[in-house]
């Protein structure tokens, strides 16, 4: 009788922990970004069940840094060029970030290579699980109206985070700027805080602001820092 108690125990136990394993399946299967894929008909890359990007900052209580996730616009129909592949290489290598989160539009999509010569964000996507994608509307803005893009940016670094140009190429970590409220990078020594000058931008949550843009607690210039950023 008491070998048949302990085994059933035993049988309770495994079929319990095999129930649990499945839970946790499906939830971290859940969570895994899918790559975006081409479609060779339209000649654009697309999502295919992409997870969608959400803030987890906003729902933690107040942290004495920035987050460490990276944030890049891709905005305009253009490809995803060497320059844009060494931009997120370098930021991967050197910061080491939780997640590159790419912000389109979506009538801006990467346009493919049909020669498939230009084959850059693929091998990025193949290469590295945290890239995710998050879609901002159908229409893109005019990408050249500065006000238009600043403001954008602000929005995506609500939560707070790092936003980077995606022709600027990160050097030397960026974890000491992340105790700043603001930290601006221009691409350029004399220039202002437009959004065509900006190569990268760290703000706690909260902070990305207009005023704060302006007064940020520090400025630095790719053009004299050369060990932290380089641009295009």
């Amino acid at each position: 009788m008491m070998v048949l108690v302990r085994n059933k125990k035993f049988i309770l136990t495994m079929v319990l922990a095999v129930l649990i394993t499945l839970m946790l399946y499906r939830y971290t299967a859940g969570q895994r970004p899918t790559p975006i894929v081409s479609d060779s008909k339209t000649g654009y890359f697309f999502e295919r069940n992409i997870e969608h990007y959400k803030p987890m900052e906003v729902l933690l209580p107040y942290r004495k840094t920035a987050p460490d996730t990276i944030h890049m616009l891709w905005c305009g129909r253009k490809w995803f060029e060497f320059k844009h592949y060494l931009s997120v290489v370098s930021i991967m290598k050197v910061q080491q970030p939780n997640k590159i989160v790419l912000h389109y539009w979506e009538n801006n999509l990467i346009i493919r290579d049909r020669n498939d010569y230009n084959l850059w964000y693929q091998e990025l996507s193949d290469e590295y699980y945290n890239i995710v994608t998050n879609r901002l509307g159908a229409t893109a803005p005019d990408c050249t109206d500065d006000s238009v893009m600043i403001g954008h940016v602000m929005d995506i670094l609500k939560g707070g985070g790092i936003y980077v140009n995606d022709t600027v190429v990160i050097n030397q970590k960026l974890h000491d700027l992340r105790y700043n409220n603001v930290t601006v990078g221009l691409r350029d020594v004399e220039g202002a805080t437009i959004y065509s000058n900006i190569a990268f931008i760290i703000a706690k949550r909260g902070y990305a602001t207009a005023e704060n843009l302006l007064k940020p607690d520090k400025t630095v210039a790719c053009a004299t820092s050369g060990k932290l950023c380089a641009r295009f």
